[in-house]
């Protein structure tokens, strides 16, 4: 099987994100010629200098096509997507949107003769496991995803299976859990973004008692953007990730409400911080820890940063940019 490797040409799909950014990025660091595709229908969109860039629709096949003429592999992000309020108000755009995202992905990636698609799902496809930490296998076992999202990204797994069998392109499937990094900005509504730009906005705006989500007892696992970025591109140059799932996560819980006080002593808060729950969602998970072994054995990859110093990372870059975030 032929490998991926610079100077060839890779393909980008929603590569103008907070996520995409970083990808891009890894990949010119590496020598790697660089298309993205992205319809910048995300307000946090932006296109930079280094790389082609086609405005597209990867949901039209014409389109798909387009972005997938001369290149050799594709790292595939494209999809609709949310933070957790956004998801919950919208199911319906999110299923039919990434269906259609999906067909046209694939069917162009087959047609193109590429070499290798990453395609890039989300640990929410695990939402209804219980047996902790969460293995890549338990997705052979567990029952569908309860939210919406990660039914649709476990069926974007199906389409990698599926094209693959019938001629496809040989793929890898990373599983991010909760990625976080600087230049990823406030909602102006809560729960429109992920967890730690949403409580920076509500400590900076002065709301007090600060609202949580839930009890503030659910576990996360973040993972820095970098270290997912380059995990992606590890995926995508490693024989070992052929045909194969990984889970790209932190290797610690952190509970919400702990989470809040560290945000909050960033932001030079004094006193302690007060806070009171605020109606939680249906589908919201309560506990997240994802086994990152399977990624050390076959990729050599594992989280570089450690939580606490990305935080502040984060909280410094929010900072600066929004002093007093309303």
């Amino acid at each position: 099987m032929a490998e991926i490797r610079p100077p060839q040409r890779v393909l980008v799909t929603g590569g103008a994100g907070f996520v995409g950014h970083r990808v891009v990025s890894e990949l010119l660091a590496k020598g790697y010629q660089v298309v993205v595709a992205d319809d910048l229908s995300n307000p946090q969109s932006a296109v930079e200098p280094g790389y082609d860039f086609l405005h597209a629709d990867m949901g039209d096949p014409a389109a798909a096509d387009d972005a997938f003429r001369g290149v050799d592999a594709c790292i595939a992000m494209a999809s609709r997507r949310g933070a957790i309020g956004y998801v919950h108000r919208h199911p319906a755009e999110i299923l039919v949107g990434n269906n259609r995202i999906y067909s046209a992905t694939f069917g162009a990636a087959k047609r193109a003769g590429v070499r290798r698609l990453v395609f890039v799902s989300s640990s929410m496809i695990y939402d209804s496991v219980e047996s902790f930490p969460v293995k890549e296998s338990d997705a052979e076992t567990m029952a569908a995803p309860r939210s919406v999202f990660g039914f649709s990204k476990l069926i974007g797994e199906r389409y990698c299976e599926t094209f693959e069998s019938e001629g496809g392109p040989p793929y890898a499937i990373v599983r991010p859990s909760n990625v976080y990094g600087p230049e990823e900005r406030p909602g102006r509504v809560a729960g429109d973004a992920h967890v730690i730009p949403d409580l920076f906005r509500k400590i900076m705006s002065g709301q007090r008692p600060v609202e949580i989500f839930g009890d503030g007892r659910q576990s996360r696992s973040f993972v820095h953007v970098d270290d997912v970025a380059r995990g992606m591109v590890m995926a995508l140059e490693s024989e070992g990730a052929v045909n194969e799932a990984f889970n790209l996560a932190g290797v610690e819980e952190v509970r919400v409400i702990e989470l809040a006080r560290k945000i909050w002593a960033l932001c030079g808060m004094t006193g302690a911080l007060e806070t009171v729950a605020a109606p939680g969602f249906a589908q919201d998970v309560r506990r997240q820890s994802l086994a990152i072994d399977k990624a050390r054995q076959l990729l050599g990859w594992a989280p570089q940063v450690p939580f606490d110093d990305g935080l502040a990372q984060v909280v410094a870059w929010l900072l600066r940019e929004y002093p007093r975030a309303a």
